[in-house]
């Protein structure tokens, strides 16, 4: 893992605006604060473990309640006090995280602030991939945000190219990885355990890996299936759960921290996960690390990821075909180990960028 010496003679003040609440923003947090004065604006409050990554007189929050989908007519309602914030405290690098929120919010404070600053775009996936669908308004704040940057972050190649689809600036696609290679062996790996932790909303189609595991337990019933995540859908998912006679065979944990997460994916041979749409995913990410076997949606960024039958599989695919794969596990677990430790480590993609984009 690259961990170049942070500047200590002057340091540059990097702001990030966005969900204080979510572990993305933390990622990033713990490396910024490496090489940067970091400050943050969040519209919602902080995770816990930001309080000791940024002081508390760089940071704000707004406790205000926001939708899923980014598109939220609240945000807008403070720009006028993140334009003083920004003034006050005069960054040289604003990020933004999140496009049709964040993003278009802090496109209007440079074209408003009389502070100038660089400030760099970073796309989370369904606001490039859904949010600009909706309808012509979403596609013009979308490009507004986007062409108001000077430099635009992407974790997929599939979605830096729907992101050149609305924009010129430039755009450094690196992965939302992980901070280091767990220290993991293959023979922790029960050949039974299935796992899914994507979100129960309609997007990630966890009925559909429901489904997909009724049909693995009529032909092996020491098969169990671990879904954590909450959404919306949870009830019909339990009901549905019960109607298909697995209850004792699906758990349900809901929201949980990541080293309960972490045991989960040591522990699983397999892992689900079957959106209608995303781009690179953490968890993904993350499972694999683990030495997991991904079982994925036919989604071009799983593609970048995944050559199917080689160290996971794409739909279509059927419980039979599983059996192939647990032939060859353990050279899957060490494939797609080496992988992530090649491509996957966020810390080595943060300090390329910000090295080569001349951000230190």
């Amino acid at each position: 893992m690259i961990d170049k010496k942070p500047n200590t003679i002057k340091r540059k003040k990097y702001l990030l605006i966005g969900d204080g609440e979510s572990v993305h923003i933390v990622k990033w947090a713990k490396i910024l604060t490496k090489y940067f004065d970091l400050y943050l604006i969040s519209f919602q409050g902080f995770h816990t473990d930001l309080f000791e990554i940024i002081k508390e007189q760089n940071r704000t929050s707004f406790n205000i309640s926001l939708n899923s989908n980014g598109g939220n007519v609240v945000v807008l309602k403070k720009i006028w006090a993140v334009l003083k914030i920004i003034n006050n405290w005069k960054p040289d690098i604003v990020n933004a995280h999140y496009i049709s929120s964040s993003g278009f919010l802090a496109a209007i404070a440079k074209k408003l602030s009389l502070h100038h600053f660089t400030l760099i775009q970073s796309a989370w996936g369904s606001d490039i991939l859904v949010s600009p669908k909706k309808n012509y308004f979403y596609i013009l704040i979308t490009k507004f945000a986007l062409n108001s940057s000077e430099i635009i972050t992407s974790d997929s190649e599939f979605m830096s190219a729907e992101i050149r689809k609305l924009s010129t600036k430039k755009i450094c696609t690196f992965t939302f990885g992980i901070e280091n290679l767990p220290d993991v062996d293959a023979s922790s790996k029960n050949v039974n355990l299935y796992f899914s932790n994507r979100g129960l909303s309609q997007t990630y189609r966890i009925d559909k890996i429901i489904d997909f595991f009724a049909k693995i337990k009529a032909k092996n019933n020491k098969a169990k299936l671990i879904i954590s995540n909450d959404g919306n859908m949870r009830g019909m998912l339990e009901k549905q759960v019960v109607k298909l006679d697995l209850q004792d065979d699906v758990s349900f944990l809901g929201f949980i921290n990541q080293n309960s997460q972490n045991e989960i994916y040591e522990k699983s041979q397999f892992f689900l996960s079957l959106p209608d749409s995303d781009s690179t995913s953490v968890s993904l990410i993350e499972a694999m690390s683990y030495g997991c076997i991904p079982l994925l949606s036919d989604l071009p960024a799983n593609k970048e990821w995944i050559q199917n039958w080689q160290n996971g599989l794409i739909e279509p695919f059927e419980p039979k075909d599983l059996e192939q794969m647990l032939i060859h596990r353990k050279e899957i677990f060490d494939f797609n180990r080496n992988l992530i430790n090649e491509k996957g480590i966020f810390s080595n993609s943060i300090y390329k960028f910000l090295k080569d984009n001349r951000l230190l």
